[in-house]
């Protein structure tokens, strides 16, 4: 099982960070919302993800998925950061049969961390794998506004409806508990989608009380995903691993 894995860890890292950008939550059912009050609760749903500082999004995403190349998408997807500079710590998991692998990478002060692990699942999350290679460390390349948190969030807004983009839908709406507090979850009649296409929004959730984005709900070819949002402008400063837990660079070769 684990050389399997460890085969296709490199395909797995060559993933485009684009198939973030296809997000979005949890149903139970509930009474005593009013659908007509979702244009109003996205356009400020919306706001907020907008002007976020930082966030954390957390995705899960049906399993089996593939990208259009055939390559297989991760089961879930961890990201946050703050929305500006180079900050970005990813995480993505893919699950087969027993075992959880986990993808890992961190962008700090110019470098970026990867690792790969490899545990049986009901363990604790991160914390003692089966298997687990040390951090490698390298120089961050490209763009940082092109490749972090902020550029996850710009995409993720190209695909979502405008602010007024729910004007005039229907919708029909379900009171609920969500991430430990009262919320609604807005089901539109029909999904909508950003100018950029390709991207369905189907569903959202806010809290109750001040209209907090807690999830969204969407559909891109044929691919259904649930985002959860979380630490909203509180995100945890991202740092680097501990000296010890990074590999030692390799040597040059011999000439």
């Amino acid at each position: 099982m684990r050389g399997d894995l460890m085969k296709r860890r490199g395909a797995r890292r060559a993933l485009p960070l684009a198939v973030l950008g296809t997000g979005a939550a949890l149903l139970l059912s509930g009474c005593g919302a009013d659908g007509g009050d979702a244009p109003e609760a996205w356009a400020k749903a919306r706001t907020q993800l907008e002007q976020a500082d930082s966030v954390r999004m957390v995705t899960e995403l049906r399993s089996g998925a593939q990208t259009s190349a055939g390559a297989t998408v991760p089961d879930s997807t961890d990201i946050s950061g703050p929305t500006s500079g180079e900050a970005f710590r990813y995480v993505s998991e893919f699950r087969d049969g027993a075992y959880t692998t986990r993808d890992e990478s961190r962008t700090v002060d110019g470098r970026t961390y990867s690792r790969f692990t490899l545990e049986e699942r009901g363990g604790v999350a991160g914390e003692d794998p089966e298997y687990a290679e040390k951090w490698t460390a390298a120089k961050a390349t490209g763009d940082p506004s092109a490749q972090g948190m902020g550029a996850m969030v710009d995409s993720l807004l190209a695909a979502l409806p405008a602010g007024d983009g729910l004007d005039g839908k229907e919708a029909d709406a379900d009171t609920l508990r969500r991430s430990g507090q009262d919320a609604v979850r807005y089901v539109l009649d029909v999904p909508a989608s950003g100018e950029g296409g390709g991207v369905a929004l189907r569903a959202f959730t806010v809290a109750q009380d001040d209209g907090e984005l807690l999830t969204v709900e969407t559909e891109s070819a044929g691919t259904g995903a649930v985002t959860t949002f979380s630490e909203w402008n509180a995100v945890p400063p991202i740092e680097a691993p501990a000296e010890d837990a990074i590999a030692e660079p390799a040597a040059a070769p011999a000439t």
